[in-house]
Formats: C-alpha cells, structure tokens, sequence
C-alpha cells in the first residue's frame, strides 16, 4: 500500500466520521460554525494589526494590513451580535463549497471512466446530485439554513466513499 492510498484511505474515513457527527448534530451546525468563524477571524484581526505594529517601523507599505486588521475585527464583533448574518454567511459558503465540490468531482469522473475505472458513473451521478444541491442552496439560502447540517453530513460521507473509492483504485494499480 503506497503513501497515496493510505493517506486517501485515512480521510476517506474520517470524512464519514465527521459526516456520521454531523448528521447527528445537524441543528447545531451552521451555528458552530459561525461562532468558530469568528473566533477565527477575532484572531486573524489582531494578528494583523500585531504584524502591523511590528513592521511599522521598518516599512509604511504595511497599512493595509492594520487597515485589514481593524475591519476583520469589526466584521467578527457584528457577527458575533448578529448571529443571523453568521448562519446565512456559512450557509452561502456551505453551498458554494458543495457546488464547488460537486463540479470538480464530476469533471474527475468523467476523466476516469477513461481509465476503466468501473465506479466512474456512480462517482458521476452523486456528485451531479451535490452540484445541483449546492445550486438550490445558493437560490435559497433561508432554506439552506435548515437543511445545512444534514446536507454538510451527507457530503463528507459520499465525499469519504470517494475517496475510500480512490483508495481502491490506487490499491488495484499496484
């Protein structure tokens, strides 16, 4: 078993840990998230301006960075005040990364039924399913916003049996 296919086994499976996790939380996910992306983004404020003052004295060229700073802090505080904005903005970028996910997987697809690769088309069709998925969040965030936690659960499961199914072929190509 090389390096590739073990690394693709050990995601495969902890995505479909993680999706088993979400499933099962669902309600709670998007604001988790939210509350985790702006903790994220509170540090990534104060990192800039502590670079900033840092580098102040040896370039001006570093303005944008406390100019950066500031406005992040801002974004996270109103975000932290505001937990409804936080649930629409993970929703959006669940659904961005699901359409994402989804097109990028079906062009993998296509490209591997060249190779005899006889999952190909079971790969092809969920992922055209997640890409479709993504699209209808993307018309609807407000609905997304319910569905969010099941949907984030199902992709990380079927995106661990991709990889699981990667981690078949490499095995079969040794």
């Amino acid at each position: 078993m090389n390096k590739t296919s073990r690394i693709m086994l050990i995601f495969g499976i902890l995505l479909v840990i993680m999706g088993i996790v979400l499933w099962i939380f669902a309600g709670a996910f998007p604001a988790l998230l939210g509350y985790a992306a702006c903790v994220l983004m509170l540090a990534y404020g104060i990192g800039e301006i502590v670079f900033y003052v840092r580098q102040s004295n040896r370039q001006s060229a570093f303005g944008w960075a406390l100019g950066d700073g500031i406005l992040t802090i801002i974004f996270a505080v109103l975000l932290l005040f505001f937990p409804g904005w936080q649930i629409l903005g993970v929703t959006i970028l669940f659904a961005t990364w699901v359409l994402f996910s989804g097109v990028t997987r079906v062009s993998g697809a296509l490209a591997s039924r060249c190779s005899c690769a006889c999952q190909w088309f079971v790969i092809f069709i969920v992922n055209i399913a997640i890409a479709v998925a993504g699209i209808l969040l993307m018309l609807d965030p407000l609905w997304g916003i319910l569905v969010t936690g099941h949907l984030a659960a199902i992709a990380f499961i079927v995106q661990g049996i991709c990889a699981f199914t990667v981690f078949c072929a490499c095995r079969r190509g040794e």
